[in-house]
């Protein structure tokens, strides 16, 4: 918790928590959000449009946890949400 405020507090604007909302990015996401600080640190995800369902629910149920959550993602250049590849579908 001290190093999650003393970084957001010694460099505010400029701090960002990467996520692939696996177990260790969700503990920090929570303890942003315990701290107050979410709202101040955006969240950023790289969605590489091979990503299970499973990982778009835990996302989508974040950000209703958090509502304060910042979420920025990516995807490959030319792709957008929603787009995958033909043969990622069963």
């Amino acid at each position: 918790d001290d190093v999650l405020s003393w970084v957001a507090q010694a460099f505010p604007g400029r701090v960002l928590q990467f996520s692939s909302f696996g177990p260790s990015g969700m503990v920090i996401m929570d303890r942003l959000a315990a701290l107050g600080l979410l709202a101040k640190v955006p969240v950023v995800m790289i969605d590489t449009l091979h990503l299970f369902d499973e990982t778009h629910a835990l996302v989508r149920n974040a950000s209703i946890r958090y509502p304060e959550i910042q979420l920025a993602k990516f995807y490959p250049q030319g792709f957008a949400d929603g787009q995958g590849y033909k043969f990622d579908v069963v």
